[in-house]
């Protein structure tokens, strides 16, 4: 298992949740960037992460709901969902 900070997911999980309430929407291209650097960089500390897998997982719903970054938030929750559900 590999040792990541607790608190790196976390943020990464608060600032993806928090910038997908209605007053983020606008069609900010370094928002959407961001955000895209931000799952990029979940999706790197998943790997071998059964925690954080767990945790993506669990808020794929409110993930998908995000509409900026949709194409890599659906990359991210089908690596997480396949690993998790090739385990059971």
């Amino acid at each position: 298992m590999s040792v990541v900070c607790v608190d790196v997911p976390t943020l990464l999980f608060d600032l993806l949740l928090t910038t997908s309430l209605p007053c983020y929407t606008s069609s900010s291209s370094v928002l959407g960037e961001l955000l895209s650097h931000c799952v990029r960089l979940l999706r790197a500390l998943s790997r071998g992460n059964d925690l954080i897998q767990r945790r993506i997982f669990d808020c794929a719903e409110a993930l998908l709901s995000i509409q900026a970054i949709h194409g890599d938030i659906a990359l991210l929750v089908r690596d997480v969902s396949y690993l998790i559900l090739s385990t059971t």
